[in-house]
């Protein structure tokens, strides 16, 4: 299991409590959970608390099953009695286990839960650069009668799955699954009063910026220094409108192309089309012949550069829906048309690699705990590449790679002049997957550091950030473009 099959699940109540600013802290909050690798652990728990459960039921359907044959029955004799008393010991003998291990369980998996909801809340904090968002969605749940409560005979099941507390805590919170409100939100912003009334918040203003491969304009703006960038930067409300900005610069037909099952296999095909005659006539084969008349306006469509991305994207969701062979088939179709020009251009690789990455399932599981320096030789390869694609001077790109490596602590790093061929990057970013979750955050920061470190951030360097952080299975936020 990887983060890429990860769901978020809200609830009607929270789109109706919860304003813009207070949703993404909460969403932060359940793709931390993702990061840090608490998706396994609570599939786990679920697994291991059904089956102890499972005694429980087991236990009590065979003393209800023994109770009823005793009513039907006229006579016995001595045997059947025994029978019955042996039967009737195994019943209770698996009721007993099997609700004081439930009982064990919940407390165990209380303990651990409480701390890991700790983490999550600060690094949701971390992720959206706001502490105000996920703070004021607790005090709002505080306020609420019910709280965040879910009335349901199986919610203790999933009650560490939530984002409040869903169910009876138990005496003094022992089979408390979430710590105090109180406590949560003091430690996210020690200024709080202790009151549960959220103050009336106006709606944030429209984005005046965009998002690099999330974006709706596609100039750029100087860098007050590197790594960081000048006062116009997005907050997360201007963030979010930005999404919705770029939704609305795609052609309404292409999104619901992109979120149609059967018509969204063919959006790779046209983020692929270059405008060469060959092409279209690959792309063209590609096409059942009954749907040419249907599709084939696609590549009469315009699409600006900075809008690739996203639209590839939003199909995403139902490219998933294909079978394993279909998807083999779309990949396989993808490389022919690549291959057309007999040379495999970057916005070609990006698009075949962001579709291999997010479509096709994982192979197995992989375990993040290598260090940066057991990777130090992959992670060269892609941040020599990143300078080079982000910068065309020679000097730039080596000042670029230079502070890149810096970051990570690595100094007198020779640069090198030629550029890793594509399957060499490809094979060091799917070992840097293997990486410690700290270590993938620094790495990024570090590659966001060598493409800011000449002052602007254009479409194609944003495509490669965006393609190495879905390889490195990290909800890493895109960057801003103004």
């Amino acid at each position: 299991m990887s983060i890429d099959d990860a769901v978020i699940g809200v609830t009607q109540g929270a789109l109706n409590t919860f304003n813009r600013e207070e949703m993404q802290g909460v969403i932060a909050h359940e793709f931390s959970h993702i990061l840090n690798g608490d998706m396994k652990l609570n599939t786990w728990l679920i697994g291991a608390i059904f089956g102890i459960t499972c005694l429980a039921q087991t236990g009590e359907s065979v003393l209800e099953g023994l109770s009823r044959s005793s009513r039907v029955r006229s006579s016995s004799s001595s045997d059947s009695s025994k029978a019955g008393i042996g039967i009737f010991a195994l019943g209770l003998a698996l009721y007993i286990i099997g609700w004081f291990g439930l009982l064990v369980s919940s407390m165990l998996k209380g303990a651990i839960s409480r701390q890991r909801e700790f983490l999550a809340d600060a690094s949701a904090v971390q992720f959206t650069r706001n502490d105000q968002g996920i703070a004021r969605a607790l005090i709002k749940i505080g306020s609420l009668p019910q709280s965040s409560m879910v009335k349901s005979r199986s919610s203790h099941e999933a009650s560490h799955m939530m984002f409040g507390q869903s169910c009876f805590d138990g005496v003094n919170g022992w089979f408390a699954t979430h710590p105090p409100l109180d406590e949560r939100i003091k430690r996210i912003d020690p200024s709080w009063d202790g009151r549960f009334k959220v103050d009336a918040k106006k709606t944030p203003q429209s984005a005046k910026g965009s998002v690099a491969g999330f974006s709706a304009f596609t100039q750029t703006a100087p860098m007050n220094d590197v790594g960081s960038s000048n006062s116009n930067q997005l907050n997360p409300s201007e963030l979010a409108n930005a999404g919705r900005e770029v939704i609305a610069s795609i052609p309404p037909r292409l999104v619901d192309f992109a979120r149609d099952p059967f018509s969204a296999r063919f959006i790779p095909l046209f983020l692929m089309y270059d405008g060469s005659e060959e092409q279209k006539k690959r792309i063209f084969d590609k096409i059942p012949m009954g749907l040419v008349g249907q599709v084939g306006h696609l590549m009469d469509s315009t699409l600006a550069v900075h809008l690739r991305l996203p639209l590839l994207e939003l199909a995403i969701p139902a490219l998933k829906s294909l079978s394993e062979s279909q998807i083999e088939q779309l990949l396989d179709a993808l490389s022919n048309v690549a291959d057309s020009d007999n040379q495999l251009s970057f916005s070609e690789w990006c698009v075949i690699n962001l579709v291999e990455k997010l479509v096709l399932p994982p192979l197995g599981s992989i375990r993040g705990n290598r260090s940066l320096e057991q990777h130090k030789a992959q992670a060269l390869i892609v941040l020599n590449t990143l300078a080079k694609c982000s910068h065309k001077d020679e000097h730039e790109a080596s000042q670029s790679f230079e502070a890149s490596t810096t970051e990570l602590g690595w100094k007198g790093v020779d640069y090198r002049h030629e550029m890793a061929d594509f399957s060499e990057l490809k094979a060091s970013l799917n070992l840097l997957v293997q990486l410690k979750p700290s270590g993938k955050e620094r790495f990024l920061r570090a590659c966001k550091l060598s493409i800011e470190s000449d002052g602007k951030i254009e479409t194609k360097e944003a495509e490669l950030y965006r393609v190495i952080a879905s390889f490195l299975e990290v909800p890493a936020p895109p960057l801003a473009l103004h």
